[in-house]
């Protein structure tokens, strides 16, 4: 129970914040937690009220919880008084982790009838047929009544890109490289290769967890070593290991609709074993690959190193004296795992200088999965998707930042050409235009029509090339003396652009009338 009394609350809150951070295996957390989220939760002549400090949204936020939600009456506390004076609420919950929830996708918490106490006594049963859950957490039936309306984002677009990509990669690996990236697994890669499989990761179709494998070795490990070694010498992979589960995790508290929820992939653990090891022969050359400006995934590369840069960045927009001003545009790539074409992926390696063998491997894992959506919990059917990675297998994120190094090489050509020119915090700094997390893209440039259409220009080539779709969700922020030219310089990255000046806290209070901090949205797609 947590504590009731306010002055006990914080440190309640940020230990148990703290703990639930440190925890790297599935949990789930049951009992009375003293909060309510929002109005649905309480009845009674006082209104519900939003705490100064909502105490368990912002728990459940940073822990990446969620509510199991339940079966019953909605309510699990009383006060046991009369008339308008009588209140109830629903204090008692079950919260847990997004690998507990996969693990246990039919969990569900029953309300049982409260007997001499005040409050209900709640059960958690780790297998419900039917259960009152939110509806953001699964896949919802309703969605695929029309089949039209998400169809694209397993259906290739038929992109069309030069064989050579313009001259813009030029082969990297080495053949001492290329002879060990093909050369057969041992029975100590193959073995470490599934000791790094946590071992109640949720499973795929076969539905064993990694932990069968590793319990009983002495009698399975010989006959995985074999079947994963089988693969490297035929190049075929057997359709019932890349047979996959698709379960929906909603991005945000409010997620309504498809494009609101990550979709991530329950694969086998035999299929995992053959992706780690593809995926632990490609981790160590990805520094030689990928530019500086991309840090997500790259051993050796600090996370927050971006973030840093960024704020540096924005200071010295704002603090600059020049008389032509800068622009910060962020851009969110819409299902950017989802939308990735499989022909400009074995393009970008072929350029790479990856051998011919390495790369039929890599196109095996991605091109040979039959995934079945979970649909309230039941999986229903198989379908071919026809691009996409699977967020969830192994290999996904290292060709996904493969894959969008084409994009540096596209900008860094730019600011060759002089086509757009990128920002210098101080005087023998390297000029910035672009920054990289993973799908998140941070573009830098002066505040010029022209830099305007180039950096669109670039952007409209590179989607059409890869299959990404750009402005998704998009926000520019731009910085400049005047604020009506960031609507004219903004319309060429999308026509329903609009904009609005914000004051934004500076120590320079003197140049108030002269800078303005603008926020300009395009519409969601």
């Amino acid at each position: 129970m947590t504590p009731p009394y306010v002055h006990l609350k914080y440190n309640f809150w940020a230990d148990l914040a703290n703990i639930a951070t440190d925890i790297k295996r599935p949990w789930m957390l049951i009992g009375d937690f003293n909060e309510i989220c929002s109005s649905n939760n309480k009845r009674g002549v006082k209104p519900f009220v939003s705490s100064s400090r909502p105490y368990l949204d912002d728990f459940m936020s940073f822990s990446g919880c969620i509510d199991l939600g339940f079966s019953g009456n909605p309510f699990t506390w009383r006060n046991k008084r009369s008339g308008l004076a009588h209140i109830k609420q629903r204090l008692d919950r079950a919260i847990a982790n997004d690998e507990w929830h996969l693990l246990f996708p039919k969990a569900g918490v029953l309300h049982l009838p409260s007997i001499k106490s005040d409050h209900n006594p709640i059960l958690a049963k780790l297998w419900m047929d039917s259960t009152k859950r939110p509806k953001p957490f699964r896949f919802e039936e309703a969605w695929t009544r029309d089949p039209s309306s998400n169809e694209d984002l397993f259906t290739s677009t038929s992109p069309t890109f030069p064989e050579d990509l313009e001259g813009l990669v030029e082969p990297i690996i080495t053949n001492e490289e290329n002879i060990l990236l093909t050369s057969i697994p041992s029975r100590e890669e193959i073995t470490h290769a599934l000791n790094s499989i946590p071992n109640l990761k949720a499973p795929g179709p076969d539905d064993i967890p990694s932990l069968v494998y590793k319990h009983y070795g002495n009698i399975i490990k010989p006959l995985l070593t074999s079947a994963v070694q089988s693969f490297f010498i035929s190049g075929k992979i057997l359709k019932e290991w890349s047979n996959t589960f698709i379960t929906l995790v909603p991005k945000s508290k409010k997620a309504s609709t498809f494009k609101d929820f990550r979709p991530i992939s329950l694969c086998n653990v035999c299929y995992k074993v053959i992706s780690k090891v593809i995926a632990g022969r490609l981790k160590p050359l990805l520094y030689k690959l990928i530019s500086p400006n991309q840090i997500a995934f790259i051993e050796g590369r600090w996370i927050n190193e971006n973030g840093l840069l960024a704020q540096e960045i924005i200071h010295t927009m704002k603090t600059s004296r020049a008389r032509k001003g800068w622009v910060t545009m962020k851009i969110d790539l819409m299902k950017a795992f989802d939308k990735l074409e499989w022909s400009f992926i074995i393009t970008v390696l072929r350029q790479f200088g990856f051998h011919e063998k390495f790369i039929a491997w890599i196109h095996q894992c991605i091109s040979t999965s039959a995934m079945s959506i979970l649909i309230n919990g039941s999986p229903h059917g198989y379908f071919s998707p026809k691009r996409g990675l699977r967020q969830g297998d192994p290999i996904s994120p290292y060709l996904f930042v493969i894959s969008m190094e084409i994009l540096s090489r596209l900008m860094y050509r730019a600011e060759e050409q002089g086509a757009i020119r990128g920002i210098q915090i101080c005087r023998g700094a390297p000029k910035i235009s672009h920054l990289m997390f993973a799908d998140d893209l941070l573009i830098l440039a002066r505040a010029t029509t022209t830099d305007s259409n180039n950096v669109k220009n670039i952007l409209d080539k590179f989607c059409s090339w890869s299959g990404q779709e750009k402005y998704a969700s998009g926000k520019y922020v731009f910085l400049h003396w005047e604020w009506q030219f960031h609507l004219r310089m903004a319309r060429p990255l999308d026509p329903r652009t609009h904009c609005r000046p914000i004051r934004m806290p500076s120590q320079h209070q003197a140049r108030f009338h002269k800078i303005q901090h603008l926020s300009v949205s395009t519409a969601s797609f």
